[in-house]
């Protein structure tokens, strides 16, 4: 039917429509002017996130593995230009392992298997330096297939090298644990053993295999008389102090006994409270601090009996030690006299001094093999004592002397049995000059004067002088005649 056909109300009705086709066409442009409006803002704004995000962003066309966009934090991670990015793809930044997982992953994903989203690789900048990052890859997609991948790039060189510095840390740790000269051992507060190094595998007999897991108790490492010191060092450890140096016995595997020094310390790991050990073997040391009590004690006899005492003279500052039986010799405490040549000098006899120093100069000039020299010193009481010194110089390469070693003995009885002896011999011989001076020489034999001009003083002479004879009484040339054939000239 033509417009003129219709009716007024027809045409009113078809203009009404026109007119709602034409607002919904408006509305419709409208909106898609809006749309179009916010994709664009949305885009600007996508832009300037990935421009200025703190992170690496750059995209991939999957077909092709072509780089498409980047961002300026990536450029700055490599070092590569906007422009280098975009004329690469998707390999050659990467380092030749990070390339085979990259392959190996887009096989996968094209297969279409479902991948990790984060992933690490290294890539390798432009100078040349190898830069760890986690990938992050989202997928956009066309008709069900994998069309561009956005990644996102965070840089992770500092805390690979962090981990890399803690695992060599750790590395180290487990390294001086293990081979440390000491047994080191790790304990829970009940006493059981969680871990133990090759030196508490020593001392103790047993591997560690058969520590763990397992107390002192049920392995008998003590005998029962350490238990409760054992245990109080225990209690110790509970409250959060360390212990030690203590000094336990332990019963090894093999039923010997050692005796160890033990330092313990809490320590938490992986949040459970522990305690670290350190057993250091002492049985040797303890033989030999017996054996140096025995020897003092001997020493300490001999020397007290012998009265002697031992010196050692530092010769550059004039330091000398002085064994406190030596001060004792003199009357003094071992505080009483300073050890410093200077002190020890004072109590030499003002009378013997220079001498004394004299010979220790000739011995320190190697003017003779030892210094040895007898002296008076001054005792405490006032009184005078006798000492006989001796020593050896000590050199250096040189022949330098930088110290001096000796004793001191105290001869004074000795000396005053000497002085006594010959007190004696002297008044003996004034006795018998007295006595003898008016006697007549008469032979010892046959008990004739010995007269004869002399000739018997003279035979005598020729004896003393000829062989190792003396005389206590004289014989006359007759009766030396039948003793001495060879008796001429007379």
């Amino acid at each position: 039917m033509g417009d003129k056909d219709k009716t007024k109300a027809q045409l009113l009705d078809e203009l009404k429509t026109v007119r709602r086709r034409v607002a919904a066409m408006e509305r419709f442009e409208n909106k898609r002017n809006l749309v179009e409006e916010a994709l664009r803002e949305s885009e600007e704004r996508y832009g300037q996130l990935v421009k200025h995000a703190p992170t690496g962003i750059y995209e991939v066309d999957l077909e092709t593995s072509r780089i498409t966009s980047v961002n300026d934090v990536i450029c700055q991670y490599t070092g590569y230009t906007r422009e280098e990015f975009l004329s690469m793809n998707a390999f050659n930044f990467l380092t030749d392992d990070s390339r085979e997982l990259l392959t190996e992953r887009q096989k996968r994903l094209l297969a279409g298997e479902k991948i990790p989203e984060n992933v690490e690789y290294k890539i390798r900048g432009k100078d040349g330096r190898e830069i760890w990052a986690i990938l992050n890859a989202s997928f956009v997609y066309e008709n069900g297939k994998p069309k561009k991948a956005v990644v996102l790039a965070h840089d992770i060189t500092e805390r690979k090298r962090m981990e890399e510095e803690l695992k060599s840390s750790e590395e180290r740790l487990r390294i001086l644990f293990e081979f440390a000269p000491d047994g080191y051992y790790l304990n829970d507060l009940e006493g059981n053993f969680i871990d133990g190094n090759r030196a508490a595998e020593e001392l103790t007999g047993y591997r560690r295999e058969e520590l763990i897991g397992k107390s002192f108790l049920e392995l008998k490492l003590l005998p029962s008389d350490e238990i409760p010191k054992a245990a109080a060092l225990l209690a110790q450890n509970r409250l959060g102090e360390p212990t030690g140096p203590d000094q336990l016995i332990l019963n090894r595997k093999d039923g010997k006994q050692v005796s160890a020094e033990i330092r313990t310390y809490p320590v938490k790991i992986k949040g459970q409270a522990l305690v670290l050990g350190i057993a250091r073997d002492i049985t040797d040391r303890k033989r030999a601090e017996e054996a140096l009590r025995e020897n003092e004690e001997r020493y300490g006899l001999t020397t007290k009996a012998g009265q002697v005492g031992v010196w050692d003279w530092n010769v550059e500052t004039n330091e000398i030690y002085l064994d406190p039986n030596l001060k004792a010799m003199l009357g003094y405490a071992d505080h009483e006299i300073r050890n410093h040549l200077d002190d020890w000098g004072k109590l030499v006899h003002p009378d013997d001094a220079e001498r004394v120093m004299g010979e220790a100069n000739a011995h320190l000039e190697g003017l003779t093999p030892h210094y040895e020299v007898s002296h008076r010193m001054l005792h405490k009481d006032g009184g005078i004592r006798w000492f006989l010194a001796r020593g050896t110089a000590m050199r250096d390469a040189s022949g330098k002397p930088y110290r001096v070693v000796g004793t001191d003995t105290d001869i004074t009885e000795r000396k005053g049995a000497e002085e006594e002896r010959e007190r004696l011999q002297g008044e003996l011989e004034k006795t018998l000059t007295k006595v003898l001076s008016g006697f007549i020489s008469i032979c010892a034999k046959c008990k004739k004067i010995r007269a004869h001009g002399g000739g018997w003083v003279r035979l005598e002479d020729y004896m003393r002088k000829h062989t190792e004879a003396d005389f206590s009484h004289g014989l006359c040339p007759e009766c030396i005649k039948e003793f001495v054939k060879d008796y001429k000239n007379m």
